[in-house]
């Protein structure tokens, strides 16, 4: 479901940012899509976005993970 979707990233995301924030040489992460209905995997549903211009849950939850993190989008 997309509310199991939206906290695994919040917590991937979450995990990531705590060893970058403590020193890790964490750089980039790599998702192999912007939306799910170009994804290899449709119909499953495992992107941010439902398609090229709509969020989901799961987009904003990484969003906050960043900013909860103490980092600043710019």
């Amino acid at each position: 479901s997309e509310k199991i979707q939206r906290e695994r990233y919040r917590t991937i995301f979450t995990e990531l940012l705590k060893i970058k924030k403590n020193g890790g040489n964490l750089s980039s992460v790599t998702i192999w899509g912007i939306g799910d209905d170009t994804s290899w995997l449709y119909p499953q549903t495992p992107l941010l976005y439902s398609d090229y211009e709509t969020p989901k849950d799961a987009y904003y939850a990484v969003l906050q993970a960043y900013l909860d993190a103490g980092f600043k989008v710019e």
